[in-house]
C-alpha cells in the first residue's frame, strides 16, 4: 500500500521566518569589540607625551641600540659601566659613571623608556614606542 504524507500548510512559514531571520542576521553589523583596560591616569599619559616629544625633539628611534640612544642625548658609551636587569617582558640597562645615571628600559608591553636620573639639575625622561 503506497501512502502519501501532505504536508502541514504551516511547515512553509516556519522555513520562511527561518530564512528571514537567517538573511536579517547576515546583514546585521558586528559589534565593536569592547576595551576592557582601565583609563590611564591622565598625569601618567601626560608623561608618556611628555617623553614621546622629548624622543622626537633628540631624535630617537625606537630601532636605535643603547649606545646610539646615549650618543643622541650627547654622551660617550664608553665612559659608563653597565648592568643589565631582566624583567618579565623585558629588560633594563643602568649606565653610571661618576656624574651621571641612566637607565633604558626595553619592554615588550610599554615600549623603550630612558630616564636620566643625575645629574640631578638634568633629570629627564624620553619614551619611544616598539619598532
Amino acid at each position: 500500500m503506497l501512502s502519501v504524507r501532505i504536508m502541514s500548510p504551516r511547515l512553509p512559514l516556519y522555513l520562511i521566518a527561518a530564512a528571514v531571520l537567517l538573511l536579517a542576521a547576515c546583514q546585521r553589523q558586528p559589534t565593536p569589540a569592547t576595551n576592557n583596560q582601565p583609563a590611564m591616569d591622565p598625569q601618567l599619559a601626560a608623561m608618556l607625551q611628555e617623553g614621546r616629544a622629548a624622543a622626537a625633539r633628540d631624535h630617537l628611534t625606537g630601532s636605535m641600540t643603547d649606545a646610539e640612544i646615549l650618543q643622541s642625548i650627547g654622551y660617550d658609551p664608553a665612559t659608563f659601566a653597565s648592568n643589565r636587569t631582566y624583567g618579565v617582558d623585558g629588560y633594563s640597562v643602568g649606565y653610571t659613571n661618576q656624574t651621571t645615571d641612566i637607565i633604558i628600559t626595553r619592554s615588550v608591553s610599554t615600549g623603550i623608556s630612558i630616564l636620566r636620573l643625575s645629574p640631578k639639575d638634568e633629570k629627564e625622561h624620553w619614551h619611544l614606542d616598539n619598532p
